[in-house]
């Protein structure tokens, strides 16, 4: 998020359990390397998700990490981002699982 009063109230309603991260192209690339998930939720009303993880950054993500594209129903936040179904909810890209179930 870029709102660090959002990120700071999320700290604290959950007990230091959940880490946001002030949103920069640099702080993205960090923290997508090192996860073994990225939750990818971008909404802004009445416009496409931008793209906050390249193919190359998927490249560079530790084998088996997944990454969950909550905003595929605006374009997804991910390069690789394509809408999947509960019939067949996932796919690889560079050994990464993406699961981009529209609706969830």
């Amino acid at each position: 998020d870029t709102d660090l009063d959002k990120l700071r109230m999320s700290f604290w309603r959950y007990n230091n359990r959940v880490h946001g991260l002030a949103s920069s192209k640099l702080a993205i690339e960090q923290q997508v390397r090192e996860a073994d998930m990225v939750i990818g939720a971008v909404l802004i009303p009445g416009a496409k998700a931008p793209k906050l993880v390249s193919n190359d950054l998927v490249a560079q993500m530790k084998p088996g990490s997944v990454l969950v594209d909550i905003a595929v129903d605006q374009g997804g936040c991910f390069e690789d981002t394509h809408a999947t179904t509960h019939a067949d909810p996932t796919y690889t890209v560079h050994n990464s699982v993406f699961y981009c179930v529209a609706n969830m």
